[in-house]
């Protein structure tokens, strides 16, 4: 719907930034977020981010109101085409780290998962979720997770 509203297959951030937190939330788009969104898109070259050192842009990006390391993970993945920074706080990262190690976990623990990856984080992470929904991941499974959260 969003895209349909910019009128673009891959809107600019000229486009997106052109748009109201209004009109996002009607969209679909969670006030707070497109708040992110439209703030983002006027005041910063979002394109120019590809040309920076990745360690300077999560500096920079995790300042900003409304950017987490969920946030940062999805910018690293798809829009800097990075592998090091996986999905922090994904739910599904949260559930599938309550199955293995048998507790409800917070978000931030996620990247004890990930860790490990290195590198590579970011698309083991995807991998992961994938396999845990497909029930591919040995020791963990969909009704593990909501016994634990049951339990917590």
């Amino acid at each position: 719907a969003i895209l349909r509203a910019c009128g673009e297959t891959v809107p600019t951030r000229e486009v997106v930034g052109a748009l109201s937190p209004a009109q996002l939330r009607r969209l679909g788009l969670a006030t707070a977020r497109g708040s992110t969104l439209v703030r983002l898109c006027r005041s910063m070259d979002l394109e120019r981010l590809r040309d920076v050192p990745l360690d300077a842009v999560q500096v920079r990006l995790l300042r900003e109101r409304g950017i987490g390391p969920w946030s940062f993970g999805v910018i690293s993945l798809e829009g800097l085409g990075s592998y090091r920074h996986g999905l922090v706080g994904d739910l599904g990262l949260v559930k599938l780290c309550s199955a293995l190690w048998g507790r409800w976990v917070e978000g931030w623990e996620t990247a004890e998962l990930l860790e490990p990856y290195e590198e590579w984080a970011g698309l083991a992470g995807v991998y992961l979720m994938r396999g845990w929904a497909a029930g591919l991941v040995p020791g963990a499974s969909a009704d593990q997770a909501r016994l634990v959260r049951r339990a917590a």
